[in-house]
């Protein structure tokens, strides 16, 4: 009997001491890891701890309160046997916006506001981002507009920043201020003859392009009616105005025959 209470007692406590030596060697490599918004979190348990590899298949590992795509600290931890051990997952954004211009020379006429936006074709950052302009050369105080008085050539710097404060670096334009008195242009509204009975569509295949506002096509009015079940000649008026009151217009007639 005493052999007995003497071999558990040895088994108790070489398991005793398996296990104190078993938990020593897992260990969290840091409290803290960091991850740049939009990247990839590691879900491979060895960049998290340091542990042999015979307890690597009994540990857990949880980040399911983890956003990948909000900046901020978040719980996570990795449970073995039993116990969970927390750490933070650290989502940062620190990289700045990468911008492309869509020109480098703009005109604006005198008193016209002048948007930022308009400056940018592409903004690459994985937060939401504004653009803006330098109020003035060597200045960090940014405005999403400016007007101009006189007419004149100006530099002006393009900046974007995103929501965690990083910045592009300004980006130098041109800016033409002059009088525009070049009027858009209407394509597209040349004289139809069509069949009694015909579908028409008044709008279908007019533009309309101004050399500052660009696309005005959406902007067209058109005034006149073609009467499709009745014989004879109809004219349509086509009108467009850009942002300097520049006004275009243009006159189809549209004939309905048998």
């Amino acid at each position: 009997m005493i052999t007995v209470i003497l071999l558990l007692f040895i088994f108790l406590e070489l398991f005793s001491i398996f296990k104190i030596t078993t938990m020593a060697t897992f260990e969290l490599k840091q409290t803290v890891f960091t991850y740049e918004l939009g990247q990839e979190v590691s879900q491979n348990i060895d960049d998290y701890v340091i542990c042999p590899d015979r307890i690597k298949k009994s540990l857990t590992l949880n980040l399911k309160r983890v956003n990948l795509n909000k900046v901020g600290n978040y719980n996570a931890s990795i449970e073995y046997a039993g116990r969970d051990y927390d750490f933070k997952i650290k989502i940062v954004d620190t990289k700045k916006p990468t911008v492309k211009l869509k020109k480098l020379v703009y005109y604006v006429n005198p008193n016209q506001p002048f948007y930022a936006k308009k400056t940018v074709a592409e903004v690459n950052d994985a937060s939401l981002t504004q653009i803006y302009f330098l109020k003035k050369e060597n200045s960090e105080e940014l405005v999403k507009e400016k007007s101009y008085e006189k007419v004149g050539t100006y530099i002006e710097r393009v900046v974007v920043r995103d929501e965690q404060g990083n910045a592009s670096f300004p980006m130098r334009i041109k800016v033409i201020v002059a009088n525009d008195l070049v009027v858009p242009v209407i394509k597209g509204a040349e004289d139809k003859v069509i069949h009694l009975g015909d579908n028409f569509n008044a709008r279908e295949g007019v533009t309309a392009y101004d050399n500052e506002d660009g696309d005005l096509t959406n902007k067209i009015v058109v005034t006149g009616k073609v009467q499709t079940n009745t014989v004879g000649r109809y004219a349509l008026t086509y009108t467009v105005t850009d942002s300097s009151k520049n006004m275009a217009k243009v006159t189809r007639v549209v004939e309905v025959i048998e």
